[in-house]
């Protein structure tokens, strides 16, 4: 991988772990459990977020 490269693929496949997590913990009826997994999925989702807003920011400037 290329030094100070932005991917945004690892905080996706977070999100879904985490998703994931948070509905199994709501099926046991686990709700302080299952809203902090919500919680960690949510800060990986901007962190994607974040990553793709980059990469489209890096690309039009390259095209300047």
């Amino acid at each position: 991988m290329e030094a100070g490269l932005i991917d945004y693929a690892h905080p996706m496949i977070m999100v879904d772990r985490k998703m994931k997590e948070a509905h199994e913990q709501l099926l046991l009826r686990n709700w302080d459990a299952g809203m902090e997994k919500l919680l960690e999925a949510s800060v990986e989702l901007k962190m994607a977020m974040n990553s793709v807003r980059h990469i489209k920011e890096t690309e039009n400037a390259l095209r300047q």
